[in-house]
């Protein structure tokens, strides 16, 4: 049993964004992760954006401290109270571009060390929710990141875009049909996107997308933890 997520059952809820208690009726799992006032923050738009040839990006939420807190919370802690909420938004985002059927979702892969220090890959919670939120679509993980490769938060975009070319590979044959769309949590410089792209190779031209929950200019908010005094 996950006593963890047991006792946070048995616990008020506090909106991650501010930290007030939530109390919400109904079903309050689902919307537990933000008060009445932040989710009303939580603006949904629908964002585009070609990041390179044959490679757009879209989002469904705009750029705000709900959002971000969110994401935060899932990439550093494994908070997953968020998850019906981001992944409402994404359904709602690939349902109004419409790309071609059937749906294969490629989770932007982790270092491994990161993977084994945080026990999960926020991209893959997303993908993997997305999919049983949809109820169609299909999983899949041909994206592989090089075991000593660097973070990219908190650097700036001329390092970003040097630090990604070269860091991811691919391994096994793509299907021959459909949208291959990658999943991650937010885009800045895109870097980390165009380097999947790479190494997807020509097997994914002409029918390869990015999905995050949003987009962060690179000269906006930062996802990074705080820094200690």
């Amino acid at each position: 049993m996950q006593w963890g997520r047991l006792l946070a059952d048995c616990l008020p809820s506090l909106c991650q964004a501010c930290g007030e208690r939530v109390d919400r009726p109904g079903d309050w799992r689902r919307f537990a992760a933000l008060c009445t006032g932040c989710a009303e923050g939580l603006r949904r738009e629908a964002g585009q954006l070609t990041l390179a040839p044959g490679l757009p990006l879209l989002w469904p939420y705009a750029p705000g401290v709900a959002v971000l807190a969110l994401l935060k919370g899932l990439k550093y802690s494994g908070r997953d109270g968020a998850l019906p909420l981001l992944v409402d938004g994404l359904a709602w985002r690939l349902w109004t571009a419409a790309p071609p059927r059937p749906w294969y979702f490629l989770p932007v892969p982790l270092p491994l060390p990161r993977r084994l220090a945080r026990g999960f890959n926020q991209s893959e919670l997303l993908a993997s929710a997305l999919r049983q939120r949809l109820g169609e679509g299909h999983l899949l993980k041909p994206l592989r990141r090089r075991l000593f490769a660097g973070r990219q938060a908190g650097r700036g975009r001329a390092e970003r875009l040097r630090q990604a070319g070269g860091e991811y590979f691919a391994r096994g044959a793509l299907p021959e049909l459909g949208s291959l769309i990658a999943i991650d949590d937010l885009a800045t410089t895109g870097s980390t996107l165009r380097a999947c792209q790479a190494a997807l190779g020509g097997a994914a031209s002409g029918r390869l997308l990015a999905l995050t929950v949003t987009r962060v200019p690179p000269a906006g908010v930062s996802l990074d933890r705080p820094k200690m005094a």
